[in-house]
């Protein structure tokens, strides 16, 4: 079960509006946001992933989204070392 909202709020340019659904679930943990705007995508964690898991999510982020490795971090090892570093991933497709 979730509370579902929708809202608007002015872009900064205060020439449009930003439309938001917003999920958020009953009864349970949130375990993490995900923003979703123009073919980007931002997934908040509520804390880094610990580093024994970081080769296995870079892989899976890597499948979902190769432009992070391709663009950025030129390997999935390298994606790997940081992300135990952060708690917020990015996903994009040009």
């Amino acid at each position: 079960m979730s509370i579902i909202s929708e809202y608007f709020f002015p872009s900064s340019d205060g020439k449009t509006l930003i439309h938001v659904n917003q999920w958020t679930p009953v009864g349970r943990d949130i375990l993490g946001v995900v923003q979703i705007a123009h073919g980007v995508a931002e997934y908040v964690l509520p804390a880094p992933i610990p580093r024994e898991r970081a080769m296995e999510a870079a892989l899976e982020h890597y499948g979902y989204c190769a432009d992070i490795v391709d663009q950025i971090f030129e390997t999935v090892g390298a994606l790997a070392d940081g992300l135990p570093q952060s708690t917020v991933w990015y996903f994009w497709w040009d």
